[in-house]
């Protein structure tokens, strides 16, 4: 993922999101309807982290970074989701799918 691939994650800093596990998948929506579906293997650390994604909670976004690991989300509780974009992270059908409020699609690899 390029640094512009990070960049298209910015409407979600400073939203209050809702994060959930369903089937594999770990899904990021917002209430103005933009959605970010990651198939790729996740880790979640902080104050929710033993069980935080097996239920769905709602934080606050407040960063986005990329690694050489993958891409990690932050939240206003201190804790990050961590997105493995490694070849050994990969279950696909693709990384993750970004779906905008007007149908728009983008897609990771």
């Amino acid at each position: 993922m390029s640094e512009r691939g990070v960049d298209s994650l910015g409407m979600f800093i400073g939203k209050t999101v809702t994060l959930s596990r369903l089937e594999g998948q770990v899904t990021i929506s917002t209430d103005d309807d933009w959605s970010l579906h990651i198939y790729n293997r996740v880790a979640f650390s902080g104050h929710h982290s033993g069980d935080a994604l097996l239920r769905s909670i709602r934080l606050e976004v407040t960063g986005s970074a990329l690694n050489e690991g993958g891409l990690t989300l932050t939240f206003g509780d201190g804790s990050s989701l961590h997105v493995d974009l490694g070849d050994g992270g990969y279950a696909g059908p693709e990384a993750m799918q970004l779906n905008a409020p007007d149908g728009g699609i983008i897609v990771w690899n």
